[in-house]
């Protein structure tokens, strides 16, 4: 298989590619996840542990892995907005 053209021009003598630590991959990581998306991340879960212990299930830890999809497409088609009513399609992708 021949090389791309770009790869003649690639500085073997380079290092590309620094080495990272956890500790410094979670912050780069963590710091490209924008305010909205955590925030949104966070009450997420917060409704999914509510409807939890509103339908006395197992906590998330303990769902099996086999069971949270179950779990999750139970939680997604029964949401409903606070003051009734469903949630269009492009909100749940939201959720």
């Amino acid at each position: 298989m021949a090389a791309p053209d770009d790869a003649a021009n690639f500085d073997i003598g380079f290092k590309h590619f620094k080495d990272i630590s956890d500790e410094e991959k979670n912050k780069i990581l963590t710091d490209r996840k924008s305010k909205t998306t955590q925030d949104a991340t966070r009450r997420t879960v917060t409704m999914l542990n509510q409807y939890i212990l509103e339908k006395n299930l197992p906590t998330l830890e303990a769902t099996a892995d086999d069971h949270l999809p179950n779990l999750l497409g139970d939680f997604y088609v029964s949401l409903q907005k606070k003051k009734g009513g469903e949630y269009k399609v492009q909100s749940l992708k939201c959720i």
